[in-house]
């Protein structure tokens, strides 16, 4: 090995571990998101989709 491809190993290494980990949290994500919905959901909140397209949680009007 030639000197400076150290580095080149190094950042790859580097690259290759936090590549790993984006599956990782999205699934994370995803599974924390499902909770709170459902604990919303249980408290009678109500999903509601506004104009820009985010889910919203509003208690149902009387």
């Amino acid at each position: 090995m030639r000197f400076g491809s150290t580095g080149a190993l190094v950042g790859g290494a580097v690259e290759l571990a936090l590549l790993a980990f984006i599956p990782a949290l999205l699934s994370l994500n995803r599974r924390y998101h499902a909770k709170c919905t459902t604990v919303l959901e249980n408290a009678g909140f109500i999903a509601v989709t506004g104009r820009d397209g985010r889910v919203r949680y509003e208690l149902p009007a009387d």
